[in-house]
């Protein structure tokens, strides 16, 4: 149809709304009718991935921080069920009419579509046409009540048909004459919330979390940390998909064009897995950094995540230890464990953390920025003194209160108060249990902390504690799939040496390799990398990698003896034992050095 995609009300502005009772504490962004007629299109609306937009063309100016571009059409996308919507503030009840510009190719006539408004539901017969003039048929519905109504394409029984495309919907009628087209983000603005550990929690240097979707959308939905994220998504059904892993990524080069690749003794580096399939590797957009992939935590999916962090600081590093609770096995295992050079302070205490909840993807496969996403989160701290201590949310700056006050005087002055749809706060049953809410998404906006109880952190004495926090499983959180000696030469001469290597804990069929060369080249090997960014070639290069290792040998006695040769005399060598068996694997923590005679 013509070629240019359609805008969004021809460049009509969109208003902030201040439609609902004071007590009703919402608000709108919306688009007035022009000349009493809505025009709904595939840029100003929202759709399930049974729709994909096409004809993308540049961003209509009155559009901007809601999407990106304008789009001609919506056509059908890569799955059979779901609706595409758009909604409206009606301010009296009437009547709705809708006309349709379509392009409905010949094989395709008599095909049918199913239009929701509201709770009502009528058939459009659709006949061939290009898209230049409305379908022949037209639909028409009485509302009963003034206030938010959907108008729909429904395809929850029937996919959408495979050529047609949509271009247009005309709505007109008296419900329409002073009516708003609702207008949000294409996909919600990240929502995020920080916890911190109460007063009385001393030196806590470990936290978890358990995270469950109340929402049937998707989201990704992980917790921060000081060298990247840990979390995973969740899926349309509010689920964890089968076969996920968590996202574990520890970031070493920004994305800014001057960053650059540090030296090789303050990079982060991946240390061990309890998962012996993970895959040591790398990443290369937004930025590069470190992440175990094929690290499979749900080989069945999950209906909830439960994870922890726990840190040691020791000679200026800290080391992270990843965490999750396998239901299946009723245990604690390790997903990864990584170490990032400590910071100025050196504690490695872990007083507080992040956490956000966002929407993925481009606006012409999915648009759900319509669809509210809740997730609620229940965490502690675990202290110095052993004992577990419920997560607060952080207390609000006294900047963020400004903030509040100058959106509320910004209402009351009619002014645009720039809300948007992120909530968190206390659940009503997180004195008994520990519930805390984000939710972000939805057509809905809100005043910033306005949901935030006056009593922070306040806990029953009684409160809910569930079995994965027993004491018992406590201990499973110090767990680790190697546990290694301190090793030491037992023959040194000018060109050889031998390395007795203490192996104090390891797992059925375990193997170990020992990695040595005139650099400490940490636990980076060469040709992990061979494609990507400029930054993954550069930490993977043989200069910045392990050169030379033994054959690999199997633990026996918890003890392994390596046998080097065709050293330099008079040669400092560095070196590092790298041990896999079939419940994980590791690096040992630290490398160990000797000079030949």
């Amino acid at each position: 149809m013509g070629g240019c995609a359609v805008g969004s009300l021809l460049g009509a502005p969109i208003k902030f709304l201040n439609v609902l009772p004071q007590e009703d504490r919402a608000y709108y962004y919306g688009q007035e009718a022009e000349d009493g007629v809505i025009e709904l299109n595939a840029t100003n609306g929202f759709f399930d991935r049974c729709f994909q937009a096409g004809g993308m063309g540049p961003a209509d100016p009155e559009d901007q921080g809601m999407i990106r571009a304008t789009f001609d059409h919506l056509r059908k996308g890569s799955a059979d069920h779901g609706s595409a919507r758009w909604h409206l503030w009606l301010p009296k009840p009437g009547t709705v009419q809708l006309r349709f510009l379509m392009t409905v190719p010949e094989a395709e006539r008599g095909t049918e579509w199913t239009i929701r408004v509201g709770d009502q539901v009528q058939r459009l017969k659709t006949n061939s046409s290009d898209g230049r003039k409305a379908q022949d048929q037209g639909l028409r519905f009485d509302v009963a009540e003034a206030g938010k109504v959907t108008v729909a394409i429904d395809c929850s029984e029937q996919a959408p048909a495979k050529l047609s495309k949509i271009h247009r919907i005309q709505l007109k009628g008296a419900a329409v004459q002073q009516a708003k087209l609702l207008r949000a983000r294409w996909r919600p603005a990240a929502a995020h919330l920080r916890f911190q550990a109460p007063d009385q929690c001393p030196e806590p240097k470990m936290w978890l979390f358990e995270s469950v979707s109340v929402s049937q959308s998707s989201s990704y939905s992980p917790i921060t940390t000081p060298f990247g994220y840990y979390g995973t998504v969740f899926n349309a059904e509010g689920k964890v998909n089968e076969g996920a892993g968590f996202n574990f990524s520890m970031w070493a080069v920004s994305m800014r064009g001057n960053a650059k690749t540090p030296p090789v003794e303050q990079m982060p580096r991946l240390i061990g897995t309890g998962i012996s399939d993970a895959v040591y590797s790398s990443f290369g957009h937004e930025g590069t950094g470190l992440k175990f992939r094929n690290a499979v935590a749900y080989p069945d999916g999950a209906g909830r995540l439960i994870q922890a962090m726990r840190t040691e600081t020791r000679n200026g590093v800290t080391t992270y230890y990843a965490y999750f609770y396998d239901e299946s096995q009723q245990l604690w295992r390790l997903y990864g464990s990584g170490q990032k050079v400590a910071n100025k302070k050196g504690s490695g205490e872990l007083r507080s953390t992040g956490s956000f909840c966002e929407v993925p993807g481009p606006p012409q496969r999915e648009r759900s920025g319509d669809i509210k996403r809740v997730i609620k989160r229940r965490g502690w701290f675990y202290g110095s003194d052993q004992k577990w201590h419920r997560a607060e949310i952080a207390k609000p700056s006294a900047k963020a209160l400004r903030g509040l006050e100058m959106a509320k005087a910004a209402i009351a002055a009619g002014e645009d108060p720039g809300l948007d749809s992120e909530q968190n706060y206390y659940a009503d049953d997180y004195a008994s249990k520990g519930w805390v809410a984000t939710a972000t998404g939805g057509m809905e906006n809100f005043l910033p902390l306005q949901q935030h109880q006056a009593a922070y952190g306040k806990e029953d004495a009684d409160s809910e504690r569930p079995a994965y926090m027993s004491p018992e499983k406590t201990a499973e959180l110090f767990h680790l799939p190697v546990e290694f000696g301190t090793p030491k030469v037992t023959a040194l001469g000018e060109t050889s040496a031998t390395v007795h290597y203490p192996i104090v804990k390891s797992g059925p069929n375990a193997k170990a390799v020992l990695y040595y060369g005139t650099k400490d080249c940490i636990t980076f090997l060469a040709n992990v990398a061979q494609s990507g960014s400029a930054a993954q070639k550069e930490i993977f290069s043989e200069e910045r990698t392990w050169q030379s290792h033994t054959a690999e040998l199997a633990v026996a006695e918890a003890v392994v003896d390596f046998q080097l040769s065709g050293l330099k005399p008079k040669t400092q060598y560095f070196y590092r034992v790298f041990v896999s068996h079939d419940d994980g694997k590791s690096w040992d923590e630290h490398s160990s050095h000797f000079t030949t005679e």
